[in-house]
């Protein structure tokens, strides 16, 4: 007998005793019965304490007396317990059994269900029920009596598998069970630039749909990670099974050569260690193919990617990360406040010269000339800001009347109205000829007060020059802190390994520099070229991402990372030609212009005022989305690749494939696993593992 097959034996006898000894489940012999009750329902859990991975066993019995079943007019309606983060699978038993208790005897139907958490901690098995009714008498047309039984509420702890005195295994990835492992080809005659399919079979006992896939990794061929499937035999006490892993595999170098042996490492937590196992080396012959190009005929004639010879250090960072330029915004409305202040203060002064017009206006009977004349001129004064020996003249008054906006036939009638009230006074006559003078003067004071505009007092003009300046002033000295940290000798030792054609070691020289210094835009895009060409296509879309981001410009790093899969270019793609630097000029400068000009309070100027603070808006909306790109939050490059899953967990069904240098958003994360939303709408769950984040802090 095989040890795998010794194994699976034993961890039955020890998790199903009865069932391989008394061949009967468990439940049978162990459950408390009552010997008075007609129905029992019992249910039991073996074993209780497991490892995430390992099966126990639910299951639950039915005891039907033998003469409380004559008296069963329809059979008891079974619900089982609903799971919760573990997976079940249904197992098959015999249909009935026996148990005598007491003096009567019991017909014994069981469910088995095999159970496997996915997770560590304290899992809860909420009861089974069952229904089913009984009649009151041995009538025919007696009444039934429904009843509902309950079984016990279960609890199985899981635990992680634990630490071998060593460490666990490099290559353990978190399978559970007993396993062997066996690899074919689906042909013996390969050729170069054909693809032909590796098949890496895992089988034994377990949950062999949670496996993870084996690493296979060829030199000499293209490698592409193909479908799984998976077969499930619930026909014994213990879930066995096996699942195929398939590899399309394009050779690219002719002669012979071999799929390395591997080493598939798994727990074993019937013996409670760690093991693996293993499949020797797989030769093949290799024939000559013209259908894609050998790394003979690639590698030595072709001209590699140009590089970056001169360092300009690090970038300096948009203004808008530095908070006096956030201070210098808050303070721009100041000035605007303190000029409407003024204003309101002054339109209320001028409202009371105006209120004085209006009541002579309601005693124009009893009202002089002379006192209507110092009324109007002292109210117009103060509202058009000038002295009153500018209003001793008609034409000066419609002069001054015109400048403020003033249409000329309101400006013409306030002339007019002038001259006939000098006349009426220096006249000799105290009394106005015409006695609703008075009221006239008052309509057309609040005719010039509609439509005269505010002077521009030299508070305003301060309010205006204020907010340019202190947004201004703060960005300079927002940029004028910066500072850079140049490592010009690195730089040029990465360019000299390029160059020799050392294209690892001048990636890890330029990825040491531009981790060193984040926003060092040529640093990530030499690393992005040295694995480009050191044929890591994933250290490559990382490194071009990150150098795009930070310079948008770029079009030598947008043209490249046309290489990798799924890049998007344009204003709507990953990464548009916008820097970041100029959409918060352009709004701090809005900004500026629409408090600048608001206290003009003119109708050209209000139109231009609100014109800048919706573009200030929209740049505001702009910039949030420019820097969340800029900074790759949320934006990670797949590096393994891996088929989509509908959940987080091994056991989800599948979905879409992500290829080798993907880019993805990453709006959520759970425990070891990352949702991902790729942009031509394809989305689910990946491993963390096989993701590198693009998020970059300054």
């Amino acid at each position: 007998m095989s040890t795998l097959r010794l194994h699976a034996l034993l961890a039955a006898i020890v998790a199903c005793p009865l069932s391989l000894v008394a061949q009967a489940p468990a439940v049978v012999a162990q459950a408390p019965v009552d010997p008075s009750a007609d129905i029992a329902f019992h249910a039991i859990l073996l074993p209780r304490d497991i490892f995430v991975g390992q099966q126990a066993t639910y299951q639950v019995g039915v005891f039907i007396a033998e003469d409380a079943r004559a008296r069963l007019r329809r059979n008891p309606e079974f619900i089982p317990p609903e799971l919760r983060a573990m997976l079940g699978y249904d197992l098959s038993s015999p249909t009935t059994f026996t148990r005598m208790v007491g003096a009567r005897r019991y017909e014994v139907h069981v469910f088995q269900r095999a159970i496997f958490p996915l997770v560590a901690g304290r899992h809860a098995i909420a009861p089974a029920r069952l229904s089913y009714s009984l009649p009151l008498s041995t009538s025919f047309f007696s009444r039934e009596e429904s009843r509902t039984l309950r079984a016990e509420s279960l609890t199985v702890i899981a635990r992680d598998p634990p630490p071998a005195p060593a460490g666990r295994p490099a290559g353990f990835a978190g399978a559970v069970g007993m396993l062997g492992i066996e690899r074919r080809a689906d042909t013996d005659r390969p050729q170069v630039g054909r693809p032909f399919v590796l098949t890496v079979s895992v089988r034994g006992v377990g949950n062999v749909a949670l496996l993870p896939r084996p690493s296979v990794r060829l030199t000499w061929a293209q490698l592409v990670q193909g479908p799984e499937r998976v077969q499930i035999d619930t026909t014994g006490p213990l879930v066995r099974g096996v699942k195929e892993f398939d590899y399309i595999v394009t050779p690219t170098t002719a002669g012979a050569q071999s799929v390395p042996a591997l080493q598939y490492a798994y727990f074993d937590p019937y013996a409670r260690q760690y093991t693996g196992a293993t499949v020797p080396d797989l030769e093949l012959s290799i024939g000559p193919g013209t259908l894609v190009a050998t790394r003979a005929q690639v590698g030595e004639g072709a001209e590699p990617l140009s590089i970056r010879r001169s360092y300009r250090g690090a970038l300096p960072p948009p203004i808008s990360s530095h908070a006096t330029y956030w201070l210098a915004l808050i303070a721009a409305p100041i000035p605007a406040a303190g000029v409407a202040f003024v204003r309101r203060v002054r339109r209320r002064a001028v409202r009371r010269k105006g209120h004085a017009l209006h009541q002579l206006a309601a005693h124009s009977r009893s009202t002089s000339g002379a006192a209507v004349r110092r009324a109007l001129t002292t109210a117009l004064a103060d509202r058009l800001q000038v002295d009153a020996a500018t209003l001793a003249d008609p034409r000066r008054i419609v002069r001054a009347l015109r400048r403020r906006g003033v249409t000329r036939d309101t400006a013409h009638q306030a002339a007019h109205l002038h001259a006939e009230l000098d006349a009426a006074v220096f006249g000799g006559s105290q009394q106005p000829s015409d006695p609703s003078v008075a009221a006239r003067a008052a309509r057309i004071f609040d005719a010039i007060d509609r439509e005269a505009t505010h002077r521009r007092s030299s508070l305003g003009r301060l309010g205006g020059f204020a907010s340019a300046f202190l947004v201004v002033a703060g960005t300079s000295v927002a940029g004028a802190s910066q500072g850079s940290s140049v490592d010009a000798q690195a730089f040029e030792r990465g360019v000299v390994l390029y160059q020799s054609g050392a294209y690892s070691s001048a990636q890890r020289v330029f990825a040491a520099l531009a981790a060193a210094e984040p926003r060092a835009a040529d640093a990530w895009a030499n690393s992005g070229t040295s694995a480009w060409q050191a044929h890591d296509t994933a250290a490559a879309a990382v490194a071009w991402q990150r150098a795009l981001r930070l310079d948008p410009l770029d079009s030598e790093t947008r043209e490249r990372l046309d290489f990798v899969p799924s890049f998007r270019s344009g204003f709507l793609g990953d990464v548009p030609p916008l820097p970041l630097s100029v959409v918060v000029w352009l709004g701090a400068a809005a900004w500026a212009a629409a408090w600048g000009l608001r206290p003009l309070r003119r109708r050209r100027t209000s139109i231009v005022a609100t014109g800048s603070l919706i573009v200030a808006g929209a740049a505001l909306v702009i910039g949030v989305r420019l820097s969340e790109i800029a900074h790759g939050r949320q934006a990670a490059v797949v590096r393994v690749p891996e088929r989509l899953r509908n959940g987080p967990s091994l056991g989800a069904d599948l979905a879409e494939e992500v290829m080798l240098g993907e880019t993805v958003r990453t709006p959520t994360a759970r425990g070891t696993w990352t949702f991902v939303r790729l942009a031509d709408g394809r989305e689910g769950w990946l491993p963390t593992e096989g993701l590198v984040s693009l998020e970059v802090r300054d």
